[in-house]
C-alpha cells in the first residue's frame, strides 16, 4: 500500500490556490507521500476517450490497495473531478480522502446550483478534511453523509527565516488582497491607522493607504514583519462575509507566521481560534477595530505578539497540515473494530436546537441576558432585500450576519424562529407562510446558523400563529416577570405606542420611552445607542426597533445592560386581550404585518407624553 497526494500546476506562480496545494503535497512527502501531478487545461477540449487516456497517464503510478489524497478543487472543472473520483474507486481496495481548499459552489454566488454535484463527489470519500467546524455543519446540513471528517482548523505557512524580525508595535493595518475584490479596501475612511495594502498603486489611489506592490513569499514575509501592526483578514460584502465564515483563509496563516496579530470578524471560520489563543482582535466592524488598536498599550500589543509567535511556529513548521494528514491515513489503517468505535463518536448532531418559548423566557429571567430576536424580515435584509421599514443596508445586513452566527451564552441569547419542524403547531395561515419562507432561504440558514442552539423569536409573538392558545396567557404572565418590578427604558418607533391603551407594562415600576423613526433607525443607530448608554443605568432597556434592535441589542450587551430585543410584542398583546382569531388593525398605533403605519392617527396621551424622555425621530 502507498499513499498518494494530488498537487496543481499550470496556475500563476502568484495563484493561492497552487501555493496552498504546493505546500500541502511538500509536507505530504515529507512524511513519504508520493505526488500525483494535475495540470490546469481546458477539460472541454477532451473527448470522452482523450479524458479517459489522460486520467490513465494520471494514475499510471497508483494501484489496487493504495490510498490518494484528492486536493479539491483540481480547478479543472467539475466533470473532471467527478471522473478523477471514479477512476480512484475504480481500484480495488483503493481508498479516498477529499482535502477540501475551496467549495466552489460557495465561492460564487453564481455557481449555488452545482452544490447537489459537489455533495455527491464528496460523499465517495471515506475521509474528509474540511478546513473549519462551520464547513462541516454548512456540508452535512446540505446532504454529506462522510463517516470521517477531520478539521483542518488553519493553513500552515512554511517559512524557513534567516532572521527572526521582532515585528514593531505600530498603529497601522496589512492587508493581502485585490482591492478590486474588497470594496472596503479603496474606501479605506481612517487616516489615524493607515492602511499597507499589498497590491499595485492605482492611479486613483487612495491617501490613506501605503501601496506596498504584489510581492512574493520570500519577499512578503519580511516586509510584514518589518512593518508590525496587524494583519486583516476581513471582506464586507456578502458574498465575502460568507465564504469567510466557513473556509479557512490562507492569508491569515500567512499574517500568524510572520509573527504579527490578526483582526478578525467575529463570524470568521477562525474567529474562536484567534480569541481561545490569543491571536489578535475579533471585532464587528473595522471601526472597532480601529478604537482598539488605538487605545492599545505597547505591552497589551507585546502580549498579543508572544501568543503570535509561539503559535505561528506551528504554521512555519506544516503542523497543522501534518497532523490532519496523519490522522486520516491512521484511521484507514485502523482495524474494522477499531473504525466503527471512531465513526461513532464521530457523528454529532450538526442541527441547530431552538428552544421552547417558556425555555427561553426562563433562561434570560434567570441569567439577565441580554436578547437579539430573528426574525424574516432580519432574513431579507441579510439577503439583500428592503423590507416595509427599513431599506437594505450592507453595513447592517453585515452586522445581522455577525450576530445570527453568535454562540449564545448567560449574557447574550440569539433568537429564531421556531419554524424548522413541529409546524404542525401553527395555523394554515402561518404554515404556508413559514413553507415557502424555508423553500426560499433553508439553505442560507444553513449557511449562517453556526451556533449549537438558539432561543425562540416567538417569546414576543406567544398567541396569533399558534394552534393552540390555551398556553399563550401563561406565555404573556412569564414575559410580564421580566419587567415586573423593574424601571423599564421603552426605545420604539414614532407610531409604536408598546403598551398603551393597555395593561401589558403595568408591573413596571416605572417607564421611560426613546422615542426613534419609525422607519430607517438604523440610519440614527449610533445617536440611539448613545441615547440609551445615557439613560438605562439600574433599568431594563426593552427594544421594538426592527432590523436596528437587533444591533443595538448586541453593540450594548457587553457595557454591563440588560437590554431584551420584544419586537412586536405590544400588537400580539392587544390581540390576545381581545381573544382575536385574526390579525386586526389596531387604533392609534402601529400594528404588527399592517406595513406601512397607513392612516395612523397619534391621539394625545398625557401619560405617554410624560413617559418620552428622548425624542429622535
Amino acid at each position: 500500500m502507498r499513499v498518494h497526494i494530488t498537487n496543481i500546476y499550470g496556475q500563476s506562480y502568484k495563484s493561492t490556490a497552487l501555493i496552498a496545494q504546493d505546500m500541502t503535497a511538500k509536507i505530504a512527502k515529507q512524511l513519504g507521500f508520493e505526488e500525483i501531478s494535475i495540470y490546469n487545461y481546458p477539460v472541454d477540449t477532451d473527448s470522452e476517450s482523450e479524458l479517459s487516456k489522460r486520467l490513465d497517464g494520471i494514475f499510471a503510478g497508483f494501484g489496487n490497495d493504495d490510498v490518494l489524497i484528492l486536493q479539491l478543487p483540481t480547478w479543472n472543472g467539475e466533470k473532471f473531478d467527478r471522473k478523477f473520483i471514479n477512476k480512484v474507486k475504480g481500484y480495488t481496495n483503493s481508498k479516498l480522502v477529499i482535502f477540501i481548499h475551496d467549495i466552489i459552489a460557495l465561492m460564487f454566488e453564481s455557481n449555488r446550483y452545482l452544490l447537489p454535484t459537489i455533495i455527491d463527489s464528496l460523499n465517495q470519500a471515506d475521509v474528509l478534511i474540511l478546513p473549519s467546524e462551520n464547513m462541516r455543519k454548512f456540508l452535512v446540513r446540505s446532504g454529506v453523509k462522510v463517516n470521517k471528517i477531520l478539521i483542518q482548523e488553519m493553513w500552515d505557512h512554511l517559512y524557513n527565516y534567516p532572521g527572526w524580525i521582532e515585528p514593531p508595535f505600530k498603529q497601522q493595518i496589512s492587508f493581502i488582497g485585490n482591492p478590486e475584490k474588497f470594496d472596503f479596501v479603496k474606501k479605506w475612511p481612517y487616516s489615524s491607522v493607515r492602511l499597507n495594502l499589498y497590491a499595485p498603486k492605482p492611479t486613483d489611489f487612495n491617501p490613506r493607504i501605503d501601496y506596498m506592490d504584489s510581492q512574493s513569499d520570500v519577499s512578503l514575509m519580511p516586509l510584514l514583519q518589518k512593518n508590525g501592526g496587524f494583519g486583516l483578514v476581513w471582506g464586507e460584502e456578502s458574498y465575502w462575509h460568507e465564504y469567510m465564515a466557513h473556509n479557512t483563509s490562507y492569508k491569515l496563516g500567512t499574517y500568524l507566521a510572520a509573527g504579527i496579530p490578526v483582526i478578525v470578524d467575529q463570524s470568521n471560520a477562525n474567529a474562536q481560534v484567534v480569541q481561545a489563543n490569543n491571536l489578535g482582535l475579533v471585532v464587528s466592524s473595522l471601526s472597532e477595530a480601529v478604537e482598539k488598536i488605538q487605545a492599545m498599550t505597547k505591552q497589551e500589543y507585546s502580549e498579543l505578539q508572544k501568543s503570535v509567535r509561539n503559535f505561528g511556529e506551528l504554521l512555519r513548521q506544516g503542523y497543522f497540515t501534518k497532523h490532519v494528514l496523519i490522522d486520516a491515513v491512521f484511521y484507514l489503517l485502523q482495524s474494522p473494530r477499531m473504525v466503527r468505535d471512531y465513526e461513532l463518536k464521530n457523528t454529532d448532531n450538526v442541527a441547530f436546537r431552538i428552544k421552547t418559548i417558556e425555555e427561553t423566557l426562563d433562561f434570560i429571567i434567570e441569567n439577565h441576558a441580554c436578547v437579539s430576536r430573528f426574525g424574516d424580515g432580519e432574513t431579507d435584509i441579510m439577503r439583500g432585500k428592503n423590507i416595509p421599514y427599513q431599506t437594505y443596508n450592507p453595513e447592517l445586513a453585515q452586522k445581522l450576519r455577525n450576530i445570527i452566527s453568535i454562540q449564545s451564552n448567560e449574557d447574550f441569547v440569539v433568537c429564531l424562529s421556531d419554524v424548522f419542524e413541529g409546524q404542525e403547531r401553527y395555523t394554515d395561515a402561518a404554515n404556508r407562510f413559514w413553507r415557502e419562507h424555508l423553500k426560499q432561504n433553508q439553505e442560507f440558514y444553513n449557511a449562517v446558523c453556526n451556533a449549537s442552539w438558539y432561543g425562540n423569536t416567538f417569546i414576543s409573538r406567544p398567541y396569533m400563529d399558534l394552534v393552540d392558545k390555551s398556553q399563550s396567557s401563561r406565555y404573556f404572565d412569564k414575559i410580564k416577570k421580566l419587567w415586573q418590578n423593574q424601571k423599564i427604558l421603552i426605545v420604539e418607533g414614532k407610531n409604536t405606542c408598546s403598551g398603551v391603551g393597555n395593561d401589558l407594562f403595568a408591573g413596571a415600576q416605572s417607564i421611560d420611552r426613546i422615542i426613534c423613526p419609525a422607519a430607517n433607525a438604523f440610519d440614527k443607530i449610533d445617536q440611539i445607542k448613545e441615547a440609551i448608554i445615557e439613560n438605562a443605568e439600574d433599568k431594563l432597556v426593552l427594544l421594538m426597533l426592527g432590523p436596528t434592535a437587533k444591533v443595538i441589542a448586541a453593540d450594548l450587551a457587553s457595557k454591563g445592560m440588560w437590554i431584551v430585543d420584544i419586537g412586536h410584542i405590544d400588537s400580539e398583546y392587544e390581540w390576545f386581550k381581545m381573544g382575536a382569531n385574526q390579525k386586526v388593525k389596531l387604533a392609534g398605533k402601529h400594528t404588527a404585518e399592517f406595513n406601512y403605519d397607513e392612516e395612523i392617527v397619534l391621539e394625545r396621551n398625557e401619560q405617554l407624553a410624560k413617559e418620552i424622555i428622548i425624542d429622535l425621530s
